[in-house]
């Protein structure tokens, strides 16, 4: 199994639209608010970290698409299991 830092490298690493949006989720703390217990929406996240729940919900679309989080059924986004990440695996 990979750890959380292998899996950012990998992103940096692979494009620079991908670092890019990692960066973005790195400094608005999403990673910080996302659980492996519950799906979080991306209107309850946009509340905690004062972001626009449309803007957000595209972060997270992409995010999900690079494999760090996981959708669920009813616009929910959730961390993956195998990967836990928050703010300090990123260092911008």
């Amino acid at each position: 199994m990979r750890t959380a830092s292998e899996e950012v490298l990998d992103l940096i690493l692979s494009g620079k639209s991908s670092g890019q949006t990692l960066c973005a989720a790195a400094e608005l703390g999403v990673f910080d608010h996302m659980s492996q217990d519950k799906a979080r929406s991306a209107g309850e996240v946009a509340a905690e970290i004062d972001m626009d729940p449309g803007l957000l919900h595209r972060l997270l679309r992409a995010l999900t698409s690079f494999g760090l989080l996981r959708e669920t059924p009813g616009a929910g986004f959730r961390d993956r299991k195998s990967t836990r990440l928050n703010s300090s695996h990123i260092t911008i």
